[in-house]
């Protein structure tokens, strides 16, 4: 005689186990206030843990560019912070200049006075060592404060090589260039440190309509323009559409040349043995590229090296002219040597590279060492308001990233604990529930065991 159900008894140890884990899962959630288990990544809400973890991600992110921006804005008022002690120190420098500049003074006065003058510059190399979490305060690269920086230069009717260089302070901008070696031809070069970012190539921009009538004389032509553009390490310079003039070391002289040149002109050429076909190189001219991020330095040069292979070809001759002509603005961008994290989508924000010159070569020693001192120290005082400045914007756009990125994370903290916190309430009166229904499920099962088991003494 069989006495129970098997099926019964197989169905209760199932709902018992399911109650089981239900509560077990009930208390875990209680006890750590959260619905995914980071640890054991255990849940039965795939689709909100996904969303969960990119926004865990994310705030993780947000919070490292947060601390990154604070670093920055400290970085940076302590930029200004130094450069503020620099004022104050180049404010009596430039008082004992003038000091020294008065004509009672003798020779021991004003000893006295390069004896103070002195410190105070050592005081200034002291500073401009300074640095801050490993990196440098300050950059004398970025001591020049002006923003352009013009350049001309104008043939002297020699034959000779002529050159001119310009520190402009920066590491990177653009070269607005006007050439015009009129209707002869001469070569213009154009540095950014040691590399080359333009080469005209032996080059005429005027072309002579009437030749050879040189009482009235008629050119066509005038200045040709480019744009180079230095430190960006990519080749983003340019020859404007416009331009007139033609490179006879061009690949294509062969064809330009003759388009813009009369009849009477290119015999002229021919009769005085100047075949200009055997100047033409492989390559285009003018050429213009970029340069990598490095110097400060921009050099202007016309006529290099006229000896070496690529002049006229040959090297020009004493006696021989050149009449040319150039100018050119220099536009330089800020020195950004470092780079924020602003946000978690990747986005940068830069730190502007600020400086001063250490001014170790000024002396006060005597009247007019203190004269071209002052005029050094006013420069470099209008370099510190500039520099002060360019530190004044960085400051206020630290500090309001500061705000956004503060809202920011603030609001998705809160979204991500309403994604991730748990419903006390539910998972209280869910877990009481379960705890009831297993008490009575054991309760019943003991009865009914009992009651099957007095029935089967009764019957035997």
């Amino acid at each position: 005689m069989l006495i129970g159900s098997t099926a019964d008894s197989s169905m209760h140890i199932a709902r018992s186990r399911i109650r089981q884990r239900e509560i077990l899962h009930s208390s875990r959630l209680l006890s750590s206030g959260k619905r995914f288990d980071g640890i054991n990544g255990q849940t039965d809400d795939f689709g909100g843990h996904r969303f969960y973890s990119g926004l865990q991600a994310r705030l993780k992110t947000q919070n490292a560019a947060k601390t990154t921006v604070q670093h920055a804005l400290s970085f940076v008022q302590s930029q200004a912070e130094g450069l503020k002690s620099t004022s104050k120190i180049l404010s009596r420098m430039e008082e004992l200049a003038y000091q020294s500049t008065d004509p009672v003074l003798d020779d021991f006065d004003r000893e006295k006075l390069d004896f103070e003058f002195t410190a105070l510059k050592q005081n200034l190399a002291g500073l401009s060592g300074e640095e801050q979490y490993g990196s440098k305060l300050f950059d004398p690269l970025a001591a020049k404060y002006e923003e352009r920086f013009p350049v001309l230069g104008v043939s002297d009717g020699g034959w000779e090589g002529q050159e001119q260089s310009v520190d402009i302070g920066a590491k990177r901008g653009k070269i607005h260039l006007w050439w015009n070696p009129t209707w002869q031809t001469d070569r213009m070069k154009v540095y950014h440190g040691s590399n080359m970012i333009f080469d005209s190539g032996e080059y005429r921009s005027n072309h002579w309509s009437n030749f050879p009538d040189s009482a009235n004389a008629q050119l066509n032509g005038d200045f040709d323009y480019f744009t180079l553009e230095f430190g960006s390490g990519i080749d983003n310079s340019t020859t404007d559409a416009g331009n007139t003039g033609v490179s006879l070391h061009d690949k294509d002289v062969a064809s330009e040349f003759p388009s813009k040149t009369t009849q009477a002109e290119l015999d002229w050429y021919r009769n005085n043995n100047l075949d200009y076909n055997r100047f033409k190189t492989n390559d285009d001219y003018p050429k213009t590229s970029g340069s990598p991020y490095g110097d400060t330095e921009i050099k202007f040069v016309v006529n290099e090296s006229e000896t070496a292979p690529g002049g006229f070809p040959y090297a020009r001759q004493a006696g021989s002219s050149t009449v040319w002509e150039y100018y050119a603005e220099i536009e330089k961008s800020n020195l950004t040597d470092n780079s924020v994290l602003m946000d978690s989508d990747g986005g940068t924000m830069e730190i502007y590279a600020v400086g001063f010159s250490e001014l170790e070569h000024l002396s006060i020693k005597s009247s007019r060492l203190a004269a071209s001192s002052l005029d050094a120290l006013s420069e470099e005082r209008g370099n510190i308001r500039y520099q002060m400045g360019v530190l004044a914007g960085e400051i206020a756009a630290f500090e309001t990233r500061m705000e956004v990125l503060g809202e920011k994370t603030q609001n998705e903290r809160f979204a991500l604990e309403k994604v991730s916190g748990v419903d006390l309430a539910y998972e209280m009166t869910k877990m009481a529930k379960n705890k009831i229904l297993e008490e009575a499920t054991s309760r019943a099962m003991i009865h009914s065991r009992l009651s099957a088991q007095h029935v089967f003494d009764l019957i035997i």
